[in-house]
């Protein structure tokens, strides 16, 4: 339970320093708070919510995190490093995320 909600807690303050007008560190203190102890007092509250409905909420919060432009860029710069990219994203999202992408680190250095 405590590495799902690190993991939330590190998706969530990305998602809300992305859309946040304020750059500095203060701000970033304050940021970390807020999610903090909305995660703390929050989860509690989803706990008899059907996990299709907590998946739909974290891909409309995510689906915005995602840089298809870069993508494209990687794409049009190096041809490995964009199946690198992908195979790390695809197996992310379906497989395990450290086992991921330390593989796809390592098929970079590899490709270096």
């Amino acid at each position: 339970m405590e590495k799902g909600k690190k993991q939330a807690s590190k998706t969530n303050l990305l998602a809300a320093d992305l859309y946040s007008c304020y750059q500095t560190a203060v701000s970033n203190i304050v940021l970390s708070v807020v999610v903090l102890l909305t995660l703390e007092f929050m989860t509690p509250l989803f706990k008899y919510t059907p996990n299709a409905i907590l998946s739909a909420i974290i891909i409309s919060a995510v689906i915005r995190l995602v840089d298809y432009e870069a993508a494209i860029l990687i794409w049009k710069i190096d041809k490995f490093d964009f199946v690198a990219c992908m195979g790390a994203f695809f197996g992310v999202v379906f497989v395990s995320v450290e086992i991921r992408l330390l593989s796809a680190v390592s098929t970079t250095i590899i490709n270096a």
